[in-house]
């Protein structure tokens, strides 16, 4: 058993480097406007974000138009500045679509800080 958990975080660990490498292409192909870099940053979060934009409005259309304004932002506003994870960035920003929703609507409120 424990033979198979030091592999898994061995394949894990050379998963990590080959994503930051694949990443810091990413963000260069968004800060260039390429739709392909932006297609697979799309794929990359969209599933993850679908699911934190439910928890805020508790409908499924409602979410995907919270998800697709999120990106919509993140696209037009590329500003990844490699502070926190990237994860983070955009977590960040489809949550800040979801902040901008009439009271009524949101049914989830974010517990962490600014």
């Amino acid at each position: 058993m424990l033979r198979l958990t030091n592999k898994r975080r061995e394949e894990a660990s050379v998963k990590r480097a080959l994503t930051l490498e694949n990443e810091i292409e990413l963000i260069e192909g968004c800060r260039a406007g390429k739709d392909s870099a932006r297609k697979e940053l799309y794929t990359l979060y969209s599933k993850q974000m679908l699911a934190v934009c439910y928890r805020y409005t508790g409908d499924v259309d409602a979410a995907h138009d919270v998800l697709h304004d999120g990106f919509i932002k993140i696209f037009t506003h590329f500003t990844f500045r490699g502070e926190c994870a990237l994860s983070t960035w955009v977590d960040r920003g489809i949550g800040d679509a979801g902040d901008r929703l009439p009271a009524e609507t949101a049914t989830f409120q974010p517990t962490c800080g600014e």
